[in-house]
């Protein structure tokens, strides 16, 4: 070969090397801010819908769904309580993308559920069609906004859950040898958020009864408070979260409006009022009430009406149809699933990979600011 050539080859191999080296040198940064597991987990997931508690007690019988991985457990156990007016089948992407990453879900339906009050008074689904049950929810908030038996019941549905594991693994073999019953999540939106904090041991000052009231379960491992309320609203106060030494995620966003004036920024109450330890705040631009369940992101049509549904009556009711429309509700819903599993398996699983990310600022670079992640 020509010296000129040689010459001209040596330049080349020292670019390329030059050029490897930094890219080499560039990967630290480039893997930082990377999404945690949002791909779909190892474990193919299976439903179980039919099963329904019976509490003597309270005269009462808990529909409950449960979303499982079909893999050798035993896997920690999440139970989620769904907003005002919803069922079991609420967040059913969600619930699946967490089981899919080796937990089990177990969903109960609260007697506020507009599909079980529509199951019990058929006569007056009809009347309804007028303005999709708006009227009938609207009556539900103000019955709740004052009615601490309703609070109660909703934490003991919680508690009866608990109590129950290993009824739900003798009536479902599938389960047995897949639950595990010390470690568990409690997890909620909306009026489920209020319900994981009751079950986290919120202390309320409820209208017409003693102040200082609580029905806590110590046997919950961690919380996650999705749209929950702040102080002034359901008997909760600046110290309702001063006993809170569990590990607690708390997720709303920007446009998390809610029925009634409530002020966005007292959904950051919970995070700003408990003890510091182990406390993070997931605060998303531009989310909806809706978003975080997943329904808003979802390409069922049936999914994404009931998102709908729940923003114009709970929600953002001032948004306007093309403020919305511009709104990408798919890469919300990937900040909340990203972020409650690494929560999950950081507390539920000892994960310290997870631990790490969470404790970072991953979030906030995947999301190019979109997302603020602030702990204590």
């Amino acid at each position: 070969m020509p010296v000129r050539w040689q010459s001209i080859s040596v330049c080349l191999v020292l670019i390329v090397a030059f050029v490897l080296a930094g890219i080499n040198e560039r990967q630290p940064a480039q893997a930082s801010g990377d999404a945690y597991k949002l791909s779909d987990g190892p474990y193919r997931v299976s439903l179980i819908d039919d099963l329904v508690i019976d509490d003597p007690a309270r005269d009462k019988q808990l529909e409950i769904r449960i979303y499982y991985p079909e893999g050798d457990g035993p896997f920690p156990v999440i139970v989620f309580s769904h907003g005002m007016g919803g069922s079991q089948e609420v967040g059913a992407d969600l619930m699946a993308y967490w089981a899919g990453h080796g937990y089990v879900v177990i969903c109960p339906t609260h007697a506020d559920s507009i599909k079980l009050y529509a199951k019990e008074h058929p006569d007056e689904v009809d009347g309804w069609a007028r303005d999709m049950g708006k009227r009938r929810m609207l009556k539900l908030l103000k019955q709740t906004a004052r009615s601490p038996t309703d609070w109660e019941n909703r934490a003991r549905d919680i508690t009866l859950v608990l109590d129950s594991l290993s009824w739900i693994e003798d009536e479902s073999p599938l389960l047995r040898g897949r639950l595990d019953h010390q470690t568990i999540g409690v997890a909620g939106h909306s009026y489920g958020a209020y319900t994981t904090m009751l079950i986290g041991g919120a202390v309320l000052d409820p209208p017409g009864r003693a102040k200082d009231v609580s029905w806590g379960d110590d046997r919950a491992d961690a919380l996650l408070v999705m749209s929950g309320q702040g102080v002034g609203r359901l008997g909760l106060t600046e110290h309702s979260w001063d006993g809170f030494s569990l590990p607690m995620l708390v997720m709303s966003g920007t446009r998390d409006n809610a029925a009634g004036g409530m002020d966005v920024i007292s959904r950051r109450d919970p995070y700003d009022y408990a003890p510091a330890g182990d406390k993070y705040l997931v605060w998303i631009e531009d989310a909806l009430h809706a978003s975080f369940t997943g329904a808003l992101a979802s390409g069922d049509r049936r999914e994404n009406y009931r998102g709908l549904w729940t923003e114009s009556v709970l929600g953002s009711q001032d948004l306007e149809s093309a403020e919305f429309e511009q709104i990408d509700q798919p890469a919300i819903f990937d900040y909340v699933k990203t972020a409650t599993l690494a929560y999950w398996d950081s507390y539920l699983k000892h994960d310290t990979t997870a631990a790490a990310w969470l404790a970072g600022k991953e979030l906030e670079v995947y999301s190019e600011g979109a997302v603020e992640l602030s702990t204590k």
